[in-house]
């Protein structure tokens, strides 16, 4: 027979409420501690001396010092610093930059053509994270970073009309165009003639073969200590990268390299990356002189006029001396004669009347000594060009850019394995005619050139290793460019190197 209800209900003591249960009472004590140590501990925490505890990490080296005792340099009560945080404002952004320019004086970001409204909400921490650890580069920008606005920089100029690349990553990804190719190589600004191929020629001869070939023993001796002397002293000088171009930083181990058929260094020599920059302007006087000898000083100029008309008198007197003897031979030196004819154009003035031109400060001498004293074989007239509107300047400015990408921070130290002639296209063929590679022809690869080794999607990357590309290298956007990059003066621009264009060779005017 079943159980019923009201049978069951009396096996229930009905008191039971009215006894006590030593368990809930240690939990309810529990409880009312629990509840007031988090209230003492919340009141302890609005005090200066507990702010450490709200750290969410050691501090990086460079900001080490303030890791136990030193919140208030960066943080402001109230005020957060996460970019994501509900509280965020333009006068909390405003804020915390202040705290970081306090000693990190840096530029925005190109403000003459970006919107200031969306320039006031940029935050320092949104690039530079701290709390990561001691070992945290504070430099060491993700990528995301730089892509959520070039993504898209239509919504963030002025210039709404201007063309704009969308960039998304280095190289091109699922279809998207990756970054496009470099627009400080589209013209050479320099005004010097100049051919690459024929200086790196044996002899620099302007065809293969010409008896016009520089020989060791051919060069004056001053300079044969430059160069090193091979076998035979009649053989013709083979120049090397590194005969005119040297580094800003030497690096142990890797004098040789720039040798076109130097063997690649192992990395176990001193590679100081950091140091290797960029490579030092070209100097007459170091560079060029040893071949090209000149009756008249480097850098001669009208500043001067007793010393101007000095030197061309002694050039006119070492000149008639030199044709005298040339006249006094049954047959003159086929070279000889040859470079003569060189140093003298048609039509132009005796010494005589070129003296006179300078004395009465006609500005025809310097036309003369332009055409007479073989600068034109390099150099550009002054009055040729707007820019050389100094009227003592013989010559126009070589204008040759010390740094050719001047809107990145490339540098030659963590490149020093690669081989010149690999960026840099030179017609090498001894056996070729043309001059090629004139002074008009930017020998700097495009983009293509580093996306060989710079390479972002891992599937190329595998691709790369299976051809055989041996120095696969990642392609983050602060490898190369700066946020900082376009402030007025005085402020730092997080580039190694600026990009100002200089003069390359000594002495241009």
């Amino acid at each position: 027979m079943a159980i019923t209800g009201k049978q069951r209900s009396r096996r229930i003591d009905r008191n039971y409420t009215s006894s006590e249960d030593r368990s809930i009472l240690w939990k309810r004590w529990f409880g009312w501690a629990g509840l007031i140590l988090g209230a003492l501990y919340g009141l302890w925490m609005l005090t200066p001396s507990a702010a450490k505890q709200l750290s969410t990490g050691t501090l990086s080296k460079a900001h080490h010092a303030w890791n136990e005792t030193g919140c208030e340099q960066c943080h402001a009560p109230w005020s957060p610093i996460n970019t994501r945080s509900f509280a965020r404002s333009t006068e909390v952004i405003a804020d915390n930059n202040r705290r970081c320019n306090a000693c990190h004086r840096m530029a925005d970001h190109y403000p003459a053509a970006t919107k200031s409204n969306l320039l006031a909400l940029e935050s320092c921490v949104q690039c530079h994270h701290e709390h990561l650890g001691i070992n945290h580069n504070l430099l060491d920008i993700a990528d995301e970073s730089c892509v959520r606005c070039h993504a898209d920089l239509a919504q963030f100029v002025k210039d709404a009309n201007r063309p704009l690349s969308k960039v998304t990553s280095f190289d091109s990804t699922n279809g998207i165009p990756g970054h496009p190719d470099f627009q400080g190589l589209a013209k050479d600004p320099g005004t010097i003639q100049f051919s690459h191929t024929q200086h790196m020629r044996p002899g620099q001869a302007l065809k293969p073969g010409d008896r016009s070939a520089k020989t060791w023993d051919s060069l004056p001796p001053a300079f044969q200590d430059q160069y090193p002397k091979p076998k035979n002293g009649f053989d013709p000088i083979q120049l090397t990268c590194s005969d005119c171009h040297e580094r800003d930083h030497p690096i142990a181990g890797y004098g040789t390299l720039e040798s076109p058929n130097a063997i690649p260094v192992t990395n176990s020599l001193d590679r100081q990356t950091n140091a290797h920059v960029l490579y030092k302007p070209v100097e007459f006087s170091k560079h060029c002189e040893a071949c090209h000898q000149l009756d008249l000083p480097h850098k001669l100029d009208f500043k001067d006029h007793q010393h101007l008309l000095d030197v061309v008198a002694t050039s006119q007197q070492q000149r008639l001396a030199r044709s005298e003897r040339l006249q006094s031979t049954s047959k003159p030196n086929e070279s000889s004669v040859e470079e003569e004819n060189q140093l003298r154009i048609a039509g132009t003035a005796s010494g005589k009347d070129l003296i006179e031109l300078i004395k009465e400060n006609n500005p025809l001498a310097k036309t003369v000594i332009f055409k007479t004293y073989a600068c034109s074989k390099c150099h550009q007239p002054a009055i040729d060009l707007a820019a050389a509107n100094n009227l003592e300047s013989i010559v126009a400015p070589s204008a040759l850019p010390t740094q050719w990408l001047t809107k990145a921070s490339f540098s030659h130290g963590p490149h020093i394995n690669v081989q010149c002639d690999v960026c840099h296209k030179i017609q090498l063929d001894s056996n070729a005619f043309s001059l090629g590679n004139l002074s008009s022809d930017v020998l700097i690869d495009g983009i293509q050139g580093c996306q060989v080794c710079h390479i972002v999607d891992e599937a190329k990357r595998k691709g790369a290793q299976l051809a055989g590309v041996k120095n696969i290298a990642r392609a983050d956007c602060i490898d190369c460019h700066r946020y900082h990059d376009h402030g007025p003066k005085g402020t730092a621009t997080g580039l190694r190197f600026t990009g100002a264009t200089g003069p390359a060779v000594e002495g241009s005017q």
